[in-house]
């Protein structure tokens, strides 16, 4: 059964949809395109993705305006969208009728309180929704809507690198006053839910050259940098700007 909400989730969640409604009308966040544009890990994310919904039932969670989703739709069984924005959801519609995806569908819906019946999905996934959520609550709902075995897939931002932080101070206004980028203590949340929590950690090096333009002509050394240190180095993961994480359910 789908969590209760209470007033002052209630109000969180009021604040969480005012703020996408303003960001889907004028995007505040357009002027940091130049990190994602950088980012390995949202690379990575894309192309995990893609091999695990092939001819899968998906649940795409915080779809904002159907991008992902309409795409994915091609070689998908079913896509179904969601976004706590109505804004998005209109726009993602819209997207889907252009596009001719017939199996996408959108609606406005709350992660943390599916509308959904118990084992709907074999795939659920989303990118930076977590960190706009209470976890526990959000986590108890992704695992109940997935089919035994079933995986989940998200991206999210970190929240320990200094440099990182100081950014997010310094631009106020791409962020909602809820969001909180995740702790290595919240990866442990996911693990009271699911049976297999895998992480992969990208992106500080290749963080500079969406700083010093020229730098750019030297991403993918410094995507290999980045996989190296993470990989030998344990104890930098921390430090990295993005989590890919990937869950998978209980069988049957």
């Amino acid at each position: 059964m789908a969590n209760e909400v209470g007033p002052a989730a209630r109000d969180r969640l009021d604040r969480e949809a005012s703020f996408h409604d303003q960001r889907y009308a004028d995007d505040p966040r357009a002027a940091s395109a130049r990190f994602y544009r950088c980012s390995a890990g949202r690379a990575y994310f894309r192309r995990r993705l893609h091999e695990l919904v092939a001819a899968q039932v998906v649940l795409d969670c915080g779809c904002g305006t159907g991008n992902t989703a309409v795409a994915l739709a091609e070689v998908a069984a079913g896509v179904t969208g969601i976004d706590i924005s109505s804004v998005a959801v209109t726009k993602a519609s819209q997207r889907a009728a252009r596009a001719g995806a017939r199996n996408a569908s959108f609606q406005v819906m709350d992660i943390e309180a599916l509308e959904f019946p118990a084992a709907t999905f074999d795939v659920v996934y989303g990118s930076g929704v977590l960190h706009h959520v209470s976890l526990p609550a959000a986590s108890s709902e992704i695992v109940r809507v997935l089919k035994p075995g079933g995986r989940a897939l998200f991206l999210e931002p970190l929240a320990h690198n200094p440099l990182v932080n100081l950014y997010r101070r310094m631009t106020p206004r791409q962020r909602s006053v809820d969001e909180h980028p995740l702790h290595v203590r919240d990866l442990r949340v996911l693990r009271d839910h699911f049976p297999q929590v895998d992480t992969s950690y990208f992106d500080l090096f290749t963080l500079m050259p969406a700083v010093i333009t020229p730098m750019h002509r030297y991403l993918p050394a410094l995507q290999r940098a980045d996989a190296w240190l993470f990989r030998t180095v344990p104890r930098a993961q921390p430090l990295a700007w993005v989590v890919v994480v990937e869950l998978t359910a209980a069988p049957a």
